[in-house]
């Protein structure tokens, strides 16, 4: 039994090598430009309030969410910042 190995030219790696480096930098690029959907929207204006007082009246209007959550957040985003990465 015979057993044919398929042999890569230096245009098919340099091909390969390209496309792959295509669709990563695509990637990187797409991971960049997120965008926040509205209730995440919603989430960060509540959470980014500037005193407790305001946001416990915020997430208090919030039909069926927890002030827990939001108070967290805050409490988060006082520590970390707020921003998409934290």
């Amino acid at each position: 039994m015979h057993i044919v190995r398929a042999r890569f030219t230096r245009t098919d790696l340099t091909l390969l090598a390209c496309g792959a480096a295509a669709l990563i930098l695509g990637g990187l690029i797409y991971s960049t430009r997120r965008v926040m959907w509205i209730d995440e929207v919603l989430a960060f204006t509540i959470v980014s309030q500037s005193s407790w007082a305001q946001l416990w009246t915020q997430a208090q209007d919030v039909i069926g969410s927890v002030p827990l959550y939001y108070l967290l957040g805050h409490a988060w985003g006082s520590v970390f910042g707020f921003t998409e990465l934290s």
